[in-house]
Parts: structure tokens; sequence; C-alpha cells
């Protein structure tokens, strides 16, 4: 599997600044549901922040379930997990257990609930990174399909965040890159702020902008074939 290898640079002078600030580099990532009740959580973070800072990651995947809400700002654990990958689906079964199967939907991954209990679900990406990077809402008999995407959210906050808790808005100057296999260098300039080394495409995003939108993308209503 192809891995993705991001480096953040940043020159004395915005070191010193982030520092003073307290302010830690967040990555959330990006998938692509009709669902809308998708929110984007915190992938990883680092507060111990140099001038060269390096995420890198593989396309391994889980589907988890939690009985954690979608509450804006508070963290949701998975607390039951299974491997998955693109074109599989995980089965929800009481109580509370997760199975992997074949799929019916090619290159997505699909959270079907043949349990007694809602859940709030999603994917976990490369978890020795990262965590959770999605969460959903899961009726009883209830299907959910996402479509995980190459594109991950970089930003600097002095707020204080966990791993899996759900963020709203960007709360610091952040980017939206399309992150291609290989090395990927990114720079932060505490005036200027966010650019790019490359030819991956990417989106500034302002303080403020809203997040659901920019990494819950919305598609096309799919429904599964049921034989």
């Amino acid at each position: 599997m192809a891995s993705r290898d991001v480096t953040i640079e940043l020159d004395n002078a915005t070191l010193t600044q982030l520092s003073k600030q307290g302010a830690r580099l967040y990555v959330l990532r990006a998938v692509t549901s009709a669902d809308r009740t998708g929110q984007p959580t915190v992938w990883c973070t680092n507060s111990s922040l140099l001038s060269s800072n390096y995420v890198s990651w593989d396309a391994t995947y889980e589907a988890y379930i939690s009985t954690d809400p979608l509450t804006p700002y508070e963290v949701v654990r998975p607390q039951s997990k299974t491997k998955i990958a693109p074109s599989q689906v995980a089965v929800i079964s009481e109580p509370g257990t997760l199975t992997t199967q074949t799929g019916d939907l090619e290159g997505r991954f699909q959270i079907e609930n043949s349990s007694k209990t809602a859940y709030t679900c999603g994917i976990i990406g490369d978890s020795a990174v990262g965590g959770n990077y999605c969460a959903f809402h899961v009726t009883v008999g209830g299907l959910v399909v996402i479509t995980p995407t190459d594109k991950a959210f970089f930003m600097f906050a002095s707020q204080k965040f966990d791993v899996g808790t759900i963020i709203l808005q960007s709360f610091g100057a952040g980017i939206i890159v399309d992150v291609p296999a290989g090395n990927t260098s990114l720079i932060f300039d505490i005036n200027s702020g966010w650019s790019v080394e490359s030819s991956a495409n990417f989106e500034l995003v302002a303080a403020g902008e809203k997040l659901q939108e920019k990494l819950i993308i919305p598609s096309q209503v799919i429904f599964a074939s049921k034989s």
C-alpha cells in the first residue's frame, strides 16, 4: 500500500510564535458520504512542534462503533472495531460486535446495523498514527456508506482537542491538501499562512470556516442492492 508522507516546515519566527501561543498541529481527514449526520473528528495531533514536523500514514482502516453521541467538541471513543477495506461492509450484530464481509459497493466502506441498538459509527485511519476521523449516526437497521479520500486538513490552534473530538470549524488558518502518494512538503508562515511545495491540489481554509461540508463531502445517494 502506498504511504503518504507530509512534512510541515516552520521558520524560526513562526515556531517561536506558535510556541508562545501553546499551539498544536491538528490533522483531520476527509470522506465523501450522502449521510449528512456525519461530522469530522480530530484524526491526530502534535503538541511537540519543531522546525520540521512529519505526518505519515498508509491506506489501512478499521470500522468502529461507539455509544458516545454526536456532540460538538466532545470526543467520540471507538468501543468496538474491526479491520475494513474499501468495498467491504462492517456488520453490527448483538451485543455490539462487528464483523467484516464482502460488500456490494466498489471502493466504498459500508457499516450496516443488524443489531437492536443505534450507534455512532465511522472509520479509523492507520491506527498506528491516528484515531477515528469521522463520526456518523447509524439507526437500527440502517446503513452508512462512506468513501475514503486522500484529502487531509491541517491547522495550528492553541485550543486543546483530543483525538476523536468532533470539530465544527477551523480555529486558525488551515489548509486542505489532496495528498498524493509519496512525499508532500507544506510550509506554514505565521504572517503569510500556508503554501505547498508541490503540484498537489489544495484549498486554503480561513479561521472560523465550517468544516463539515469540506471534510464530509456530499455525494450522490447510493442504494446498496440486497440479495
